[in-house]
């Protein structure tokens, strides 16, 4: 049986989560997260390799942070997309806490975004499973 799922990644520095999903659909993430304000988050994965998703709240425990989605984990292993990702990541957590992007404070934050992009695709971290159609 297949787990479907994220991971969740607490940087404990930063009031930002990051989450990790690889190979789930809108219709797997609808219900797991809301916009910042409480809305639904337009989950239009499009034709895109990866999407971030800024500001995102999980429902289960209003926690906010950014969701990064990759199509399949061949995808989350092309280090340009996984840079590419990390980047939009290491924007939105700087501009919620008003921090100027560049130097050393910036490089280890990508690196560290970059770090847990990659232990999602090896299996490692905090996996939260989403109850599904199919595992029900």
């Amino acid at each position: 049986m297949k787990r479907y799922g994220y991971y969740e990644y607490d940087p404990g520095l930063y009031p930002r989560m990051l989450w990790v999903a690889v190979g789930l659909g809108p219709e797997d993430l609808e219900g797991v997260f809301k916009s910042k304000r409480g809305k639904p988050v337009d989950f239009d994965l499009c034709e895109a390799d990866a999407v971030t998703y800024s500001e995102v709240r999980k429902c289960s425990n209003n926690k906010i942070g950014e969701l990064v989605v990759f199509d399949n984990h061949a995808t989350a292993r092309l280090v340009g997309v996984v840079s590419h990702e990390a980047s939009h990541v290491c924007d939105a957590i700087e501009e919620a806490i008003g921090m100027e992007h560049g130097g050393e404070a910036s490089a280890y934050l990508i690196e560290w975004i970059a770090s847990c992009i990659n232990n999602a695709r090896l299996g490692i971290g905090d996996f939260i499973e989403i109850e599904n159609d199919e595992t029900n």
